[in-house]
């Protein structure tokens, strides 16, 4: 009688050791909501160029990739996403040397491939400045859900602005979107979403 008490003890032992671990294994943890966008927009690669050379976001597998989306005649809200980005690198100690910024221009007609460079690398050497034709571009934007529209500047010597969404863009390793984060996010958040990746 004892015996049995002894094997029904250790049975249940068994069988609740078991459930436990599986519960901690195979608990789904709920989204956070920059994950949920992240899997509703999806994202994807694309081609763009970069001065003189093509450039593929696949090639940047292997690096968390933050991207973002704006144009360099922009009065305030590049500047504004492109310095908190480099305030949030300054942040990543080691894992920056597996970080890479892209700014993505949504005005190729008058941002050259050079002007967009050096533009995106004022702000942080490891933020790269890419372009493409006005439907390269397009396709690229309706890939990331990205909003714009060109909007006529009476009296002004631009001519004209462009209104735009403006989030960052959080790719893992393999190139998946992650995250997408509001332009009102401060940089040690941003921070923490890209070393997350790492």
């Amino acid at each position: 009688m004892k015996y049995k008490f002894t094997l029904s003890f250790l049975l249940l032992a068994i069988i609740l050791s078991s459930a436990w671990s599986g519960y901690h294994i195979f608990k789904v943890e709920p989204l956070e909501p920059s994950q949920k966008k992240a899997q509703v927009i999806k994202g994807g690669d694309f081609h763009l160029s970069m001065e003189g050379d093509d450039f593929d976001l696949s090639s940047l597998r292997g690096r968390v990739v933050v991207l973002y989306f704006g144009y360099t005649f922009c009065p305030d809200v590049c500047p504004t996403g492109l310095a908190l980005m480099n305030s949030a690198f300054s942040k990543l100690g080691s894992d920056l040397n597996d970080t890479q910024g892209v700014f993505i221009t949504l005005d190729p007609s008058r941002d050259t491939a050079k002007r967009v460079k050096d533009y995106a690398a004022f702000f942080h050497t490891n933020i790269l400045g890419v372009t493409g034709t006005l439907p390269e571009i397009d396709e690229v934007a309706r890939k990331y859900a990205v909003y714009y529209k060109k909007v006529e500047m009476q009296g002004s010597a631009l001519g004209y602005g462009l209104d735009h969404s403006a989030n960052f863009f959080i790719l893992d390793k393999r190139g998946r979107l992650s995250y997408v984060l509001e332009h009102s996010v401060d940089s040690n958040e941003l921070a923490k979403m890209i070393k997350k990746l790492h």
